[in-house]
């Protein structure tokens, strides 16, 4: 647990996902590998590192921190060598306890493994467990946090004033537990994010004031400039005897969900957050592989105009997780026709896409064809988009 000196601290924690039309998601390059700490490099120590390095990305893939519970978990998790594409070690030193005055820094070692991902993906549809893809919404956090009397509104250049908070030791200052803890729940969830500029345009909008009282409206007005998914709100204070109180409320689109923690830690009461979010998404966005099939449907995209135009959107098709393949029909005064057949139904398809900017829809999303039950064709309709420049 991190601790840091015992002083009153009260704050207010947000980590934002602002609603727009406009939504960018984040490719992620790291969705099947993990570091884990490990006792040391002997095979017995490799052995566990390994189990829990893909149950990382086991949590990462699915969505669910609770996936070690699963008995079709359990099976994957003892059959780690068999997606193992390479690991390595790296040492770090962690700062030592500032409430022990005569501790040293302790050195740990990290296993870092890469697995494979078409064979891990396949696994973990043979097994029935959800499978989130490599898009995933880019969170936006906006962090307001008093202690001593300072106020700090975080923003995209906070990181590099530490002495924005009246601690000597870098190690037990509070800005560096907060963006250290975002960072690696951010990673560990895999949840991309950023802070806000808070350049001028942005400080006549929004406040420290308007984020510590949870002024949704202002919250809103100064997040339309970025293209993130929902926002999340919540407030964090020092209760005392080492507990930390966190109350979070997340919006998404016409959806509220609140809870609230009393943590051992500040950094306890950030993952409480990151974690809160990343559970609502990966119910989501999730395919859930037990019940979902293979459908087809025919598409048509307008405004493809260049080649560039056309690569650019059989990028992006193929590049989609869920998508199993895509077959080109024909291109036609602009528009490009194809076959496009997907892991799960047209709701998968249309979440999928709707977290990216590239292609806007034009049409409602109809299911054509069920491919484990070709003679169910409902409607022989096409679904239509165009090519966003």
């Amino acid at each position: 647990m991190t601790k840091f000196r015992p002083f009153l601290v009260s704050g207010v924690f947000l980590l934002t996902l602002a609603v727009s039309d406009a939504l960018f998601p984040a490719q992620l390059d790291d969705l099947f590998d993990a570091s884990v700490p490990v006792a040391g490099k002997e095979s017995g120590n490799r052995e566990g590192g390994l189990r829990d390095a893909l149950l990382a990305v086991l949590v990462k893939l699915t969505g669910r921190r609770d996936i070690a519970e699963d008995p079709a978990a359990a099976n994957l998790l003892g059959r780690g060598r068999s997606f193992l594409q390479r690991y390595t070690y790296e040492e770090r030193e962690n700062p030592p306890d500032p409430e022990d005055i005569f501790a040293q820094p302790v050195k740990e070692v990290l296993l870092h493994a890469w697995f494979d991902a078409v064979a891990l993906q396949r696994a973990v549809r043979v097994a029935g467990l959800p499978l989130w893809g490599r898009e995933r919404p880019t969170t936006l956090v906006w962090l307001a946090f008093e202690t001593d009397g300072n106020r700090v509104l975080f923003s995209s250049h906070t990181a590099g004033n530490l002495d924005l908070l009246t601690k000597d030791d870098v190690f037990e200052n509070p800005v560096t537990i907060i963006q250290q803890s975002i960072e690696e729940a951010s990673s560990r969830r895999g949840i991309p994010w950023q802070f806000p500029f808070l350049d001028d345009e942005e400080k006549a909008v929004i406040g420290f004031t308007d984020v510590w009282g949870g002024f949704s409206e202002r919250i809103l007005a100064a997040s339309e400039r970025y293209a993130t998914y929902g926002i999340l709100a919540g407030n964090i204070f020092y209760a005392g005897e080492d507990r930390w109180s966190a109350r979070w409320v997340l919006y998404t689109e016409h959806s509220e969900t609140q809870w609230q923690v009393l943590a051992e830690s500040l950094t306890a009461a950030i993952d409480a957050g990151i974690d809160g979010t990343a559970d609502i998404y990966g119910e989501k966005f999730a395919v859930d592989t037990a019940i979902a099939g293979h459908a087809r449907f025919a598409m048509e995209i307008g405004g493809v105009a260049t080649l560039d135009d056309y690569a650019r959107v059989l990028d992006y098709l193929e590049n989609l997780s869920m998508v199993q393949g895509v077959f080109v029909n024909r291109v036609l005064d602009g528009s490009l026709f194809v076959d496009i057949t997907v892991l799960g139904d047209a709701v998968a398809l249309e979440q999928a896409m709707a977290i990216g900017d590239t292609l806007a829809t034009v049409d409602t999303i109809e299911l054509v064809i069920d491919l484990d039950d070709p003679d169910s064709v409902q409607q022989d309709s096409v679904l239509k988009y165009r090519l966003q420049h």
